[in-house]
């Protein structure tokens, strides 16, 4: 066996080799062929689930969102963004969305049509972010783990649902994540100046919609820099600063332009909802989170599982590592300020991109190798999750607030004289729809004077809703409105007083003096969803207000 023919024996001939790669070739085509099958069927059912989502949350509309439309109305009216003509006060967090829905509206689309235009180009293009992730990634040789991310990010109902509530959240989040996309990308490929200005500029858009999502900015730059290899800081550092010199390019002039507008670095609605108001915040925080944490399909505990998965990786750490710090820097500042009083999660919206992330790199890492039955019981127990949230889906109408202050701010357009100044609680749909009229904010979102007020004790429950504690009963009567709506859209009565303006205004003497009450009984026949609300099943509404009678 030793000799010249036994060696010949024993050598693979050239047609051998063929053969064998060949075979190899065409076994790796079938077994990629079935997981692209499988991976085409779960991203099947996924948009199924995304047009069942899109169903269900059609007739959802905040009345915060009429806030920042008044603004966007009065713009196109040649009176400025402003939420009283003549009145610069920035009453909204979201100059970019309302810009672009401005756009829109200049070209004859109705507002609340063009929020949700620009809400699901917004949805549209987080997709083409995570295309172009996914396609980027030189480890992403699992067809399946890539679907199973997407599919849980664009198959979320919170994301859905605030595309039709009429806030900034999806164009947010989509924002969010092409700037932490080309963070990411330089943890794989190293430190790129150019990517990161390009993220930068993303970043800094985010900003404009949104200041908060200046924490995003923030961590990705601290990122890129603590993040880095040693022989890499020098690269990472000009990479960090490209990518803070390109967002400056795009904050600061919006910040000069702010501060030269109204006068305030800040919007006044961070004064209204995070200053002056003791320590109250921390604990609806922590609550906020909480329901999220276990609301179907259980996105954040999904993530934090993938994250588990991925930091045992050493190719994945970095990338992990920075999406879980962003997440936790983020969820830090949520809890900060109390959470939110929205319905859908909205504030947690700008993070269930990076979720997406953090599970595709941990499903990435779980199922390399795996077999294809196991990837395909990954795939269906996502599918399966992501379909509990048709069960209890929330919301799915108009706030009651945006519903009812529809119907009065239609009727006191017509019923009342025009330019009356009104005082009221609902400061979206009632001014929005009634945009003949002057408003008090009485809760300061779009007022400086009530904003500003230190509150030294919570008098009522109603002030435990964030942006809801403020109020200044002897501000509002001094201003002499020739109508008070206390309490909810409709009005409520001086014994039920809802929020400390009410409260203030019902104990001040000259109330009782000036103010009269009325109360009208209007028809809300026919009209969609108000069988839901209790003050409109009987296909009336009993609307509660108080008119100014001294002299």
């Amino acid at each position: 066996m030793g000799g010249p023919a036994g060696r010949r024996r024993t050598m693979l001939s050239r047609d051998d080799v063929v053969a064998a790669v060949e075979g190899s070739a065409r076994t790796t085509h079938i077994g990629g062929s079935r997981e692209t099958v499988v991976a085409a069927a779960v991203l099947a059912a996924a948009v199924v689930l995304f047009l069942v989502l899109v169903v269900l949350h059609r007739h959802f509309l905040h009345d915060d969102a009429l806030i920042a439309l008044r603004y966007a109305r009065n713009l196109l009216d040649g009176n400025g963004l402003a939420w009283n003509p003549g009145e610069r006060v920035e009453g909204y967090t979201n100059f970019l969305f309302v810009l672009l829905a401005s756009g829109l509206g200049a070209l004859g689309l109705d507002l609340i049509v063009a929020v949700r235009a620009v809400n699901f180009a917004a949805l549209a293009c987080l997709a083409l972010v995570f295309a172009l992730v996914l396609r980027s990634d030189r480890r992403a040789d699992e067809p399946i783990a890539a679907t199973i991310a997407l599919a849980l990010t664009l198959a979320n109902a919170p994301l859905v649902a605030w595309a039709f509530g009429g806030l900034e959240g999806p164009l947010l989040a989509a924002l969010v994540a092409a700037g932490v996309a080309a963070t990411q990308a330089q943890f794989r490929d190293g430190p790129q100046a150019r990517l990161a200005a390009a993220g930068g500029l993303a970043f800094g858009l985010a900003v404009l919609t949104r200041p908060d999502a200046a924490l995003f900015l923030g961590c990705a730059a601290g990122a890129l820099i603590l993040g880095a290899a040693r022989s890499e800081r020098r690269r990472a550092a000009w990479s960090a600063a490209a990518m803070l010199s390109a967002a400056a390019l795009v904050v600061l002039p919006q910040e000069l332009w702010r501060l030269t507008y109204y006068g305030d670095w800040l919007p006044n609605t961070f004064y209204t909802k995070v200053t002056g108001l003791g320590g109250e915040a921390l604990r609806g925080g922590v609550f906020y989170v909480l329901i999220y944490l276990v609301r179907p399909p259980f996105t954040l505990l999904l993530a934090l599982a993938a994250l588990v998965l991925a930091l045992r990786d050493r190719e994945r750490r970095r990338e992990a590592t920075y999406l879980a710090a962003s997440v936790a820097v983020y969820l830090a500042y949520i809890v900060s300020v109390g959470g939110d009083h929205m319905p859908g999660s909205r504030l947690i919206v700008p993070l269930i991109p990076l979720f997406g992330f953090l599970v595709h790199l941990g499903a990435g890492a779980a199922l390399r190798g795996a077999r294809l039955r196991t990837k395909a019981t990954a795939g269906a127990a996502l599918v399966g999750l992501l379909a509990t949230q048709t069960v209890d889906p929330a919301p799915t109408i108009a706030d009651p607030a945006a519903q009812l202050g529809t119907v009065i701010g239609r009727h006191i357009r017509d019923a009342w004289p025009s330019g009356s100044l009104v005082a009221l609680n609902t400061a979206g749909s009632t001014p929005y729809f009634a945009p003949n009229h002057r408003y008090i904010d009485m809760l300061g979102l779009n007022d400086r004077t009530i904003a500003r007020r230190r509150i030294e004790r919570i008098r009522l429950p109603g002030q435990k809703m964030p942006g809801h504690g403020k109020g200044d009963g002897a501000y509002v009567l001094a201003r002499a409105p020739d109508f008070i709506i206390l309490g909810g859209a409709r009005g409520a009565l001086a014994g039920n007083p809802w929020f400390l303006s009410d409260l203030e205004i019902v104990e001040n003497p000259s109330f009782a003096a000036d103010y009269r009450l009325r109360i009208e009984s209007l028809d809300v026949t026919g009209m969609r969803d108000f069988t839901e609300y209790p003050a409109t099943r009987s296909g009336r509404l009993a609307f509660m207000y108080y008119e100014r009678v001294a002299e």
